[in-house]
C-alpha cells in the first residue's frame, strides 16, 4: 500500500473542505496476476467496496491514523480491509 494523498481535514481544525485521501494497493485474487488499484476516501467513515476479477468482494473501511492538528505530518498508515 502506498498513500498517494492525504488532505483530510485534521481533527481539531476547522476546514471549509473535508479533504480526501488516496491509496494505491495491489490486489491478488485466487492466483491471478496482481492488479493495481487506487482507492479514494472522501469521508472519514465511508466504506469503499471493490469487486475483483474473480468476483470476490473486498471492503476498504478507513485509512488510519486520521490526521490531527498536533501531528508532525509523518505517519505509519494502516488500511482496514475486510473480505466478503
Amino acid at each position: 500500500m502506498e498513500v498517494l494523498e492525504d488532505s483530510r481535514c485534521p481533527e481539531g481544525a476547522t476546514c471549509i473542505w473535508e479533504g480526501q485521501c488516496k491509496v494505491k494497493i495491489l490486489i491478488t485474487d485466487k492466483g491471478d496476476t496482481p492488479s493495481e488499484m487506487e482507492i479514494l476516501f472522501n469521508s472519514k467513515y465511508k466504506i469503499k467496496e471493490v469487486t475483483t476479477k474473480q468476483g470476490s468482494s473486498v471492503k476498504f473501511h478507513q485509512l488510519t491514523p486520521y490526521p490531527n492538528v498536533d501531528d508532525e505530518g509523518k505517519r505509519a498508515y494502516a488500511l482496514l480491509v475486510s473480505e466478503n
